[in-house]
């Protein structure tokens, strides 16, 4: 009897873990797909890294994506971007977002109407 007991609590605890897995896919928002992309863009500062960044008053003063790359987006940053792990995060109004921290540099990823977008650039604080 004791044998059954100890045997079901590893069962018991990986069947857990198995529905918490169930519910993360259940959950899925599409960034990992866009993530997977836009590391790749990163890594090799491709073209297509202009279409995954929204250009506006939250990425700072600066007033084209040529002074954002030139700025928050070089080298070393999109080194960083493009080996990171972005944390999720859900801000004051309810709206799921992602994080990135490269250095003293927080990159942060909102989905918009055509999808997930670098939106917000700042210090890491």
């Amino acid at each position: 009897m004791r044998i059954r007991n100890t045997l079901w609590a590893p069962s018991a605890a990986a069947a857990a873990m198995l529905a918490g897995a169930s519910t993360l896919a259940a959950t899925d928002d599409g960034f990992s797909a866009f993530w997977k992309s836009f590391a790749a863009a990163a890594a090799t500062d491709g073209a297509q890294l202009a279409t995954m960044v929204v250009m506006g008053p939250r990425l700072g003063d600066e007033a084209s994506f040529a002074q954002v790359h030139a700025h928050y987006l070089t080298a070393r940053a999109r080194r960083c971007l493009s080996t990171a792990n972005p944390k999720r995060d859900v801000d004051g109004n309810g709206e799921v977002n992602y994080s990135v921290f490269c250095g003293a540099t927080d990159y942060v990823f909102y989905k918009t109407k055509t999808g997930w977008k670098l939106t917000d650039i700042g210090a890491n604080d």
